[in-house]
């Protein structure tokens, strides 16, 4: 599944510990809702949220490609998997 943006929802990096270490490697800065679970603004259900607060376009951590995208529709950015093949058409 993916929004107008192109992003692919299994391209979200959501594991916890992943996001604070590249906090901690200088790549991102985190939201302070980040990890917690919150109500949607049309919905009822309830999700965990791992908004950015800013961050790079694109950098490498352990070898891999991510970048911080906004996503359609969200007030702050997330942070995705790049394809190395393809980041630049991902600006």
């Amino acid at each position: 599944m993916s929004d107008k943006t192109g992003i692919h929802t299994n391209m979200v990096v959501r594991n916890l510990n992943t996001l604070k270490a590249m906090e901690r490697a200088g790549h991102i800065k985190l939201h302070s809702q980040t990890g917690t679970k919150i109500t949607g603004l049309y919905t009822r259900d309830k999700f965990t949220c791992y908004y950015v607060d800013e961050g790079y376009n694109q950098f490498n951590y352990k070898g891999k490609l991510y970048g911080v995208r906004y996503s359609s529709g969200c007030f702050y950015p997330y942070v995705i998997k790049l394809n190395p093949y393809t980041s630049h058409l991902q600006k």
